[in-house]
């Protein structure tokens, strides 16, 4: 289920107003099944705008985790997958996302925020700045100081 814990909390569920403890980890290739699931039940969402996502693979997930140095972070309540977040400074996603900004970014320079989904009955906790967060602060011990990321405009905050 986890590899290393990052963190821990309580959250609000949406839908039933209870407190239910969570922890933050990191994930590893055994998780991406439940990522996959997680990812396909909230694009199957009512009213999620898929014009906005470019749906992660099984393969793609296993690449940026076997790369030294990215990030995959997840956050599980009541034995469950609700939230996670991929980051990566290196490998395919990055070459993507850096050749459409023009290439101005360098592998191991920059940090890539490309993904980050929670579960609908989460939303109200701040999971993606609690991720996010701890994704800068890694950054940041690591002397990476770029951040890059696509925010949807609902999320703008």
């Amino acid at each position: 289920m986890c590899d290393i814990l990052l963190g821990e909390g309580i959250a609000k569920k949406r839908d039933t107003g209870e407190n239910v403890p969570y922890i933050m980890t990191t994930l590893t290739p055994e998780d991406i099944e439940m990522m996959l699931r997680l990812q396909d039940e909230i694009i199957g969402c009512k009213g999620f705008d898929i014009s906005w996502f470019y749906p992660f693979c099984c393969d793609e997930l296993k690449e940026i985790m076997n790369i030294k140095g990215n990030l995959v972070i997840g956050v599980f309540a009541e034995k469950e997958l609700v939230a996670f977040r991929v980051s990566c400074i290196c490998g395919e996603e990055f070459k993507e996302i850096s050749h459409a900004l023009g290439d101005i970014y360098e592998e191991g320079k920059a940090m890539l925020l490309n993904g980050v989904f929670v579960k609908n009955d989460f939303r109200v906790n701040n999971m993606q700045q609690i991720m996010s967060q701890y994704t800068a602060d890694e950054c940041e011990k690591h002397g990476i100081k770029v951040l890059m990321t696509a925010i949807h405009p609902d999320n703008i905050a």
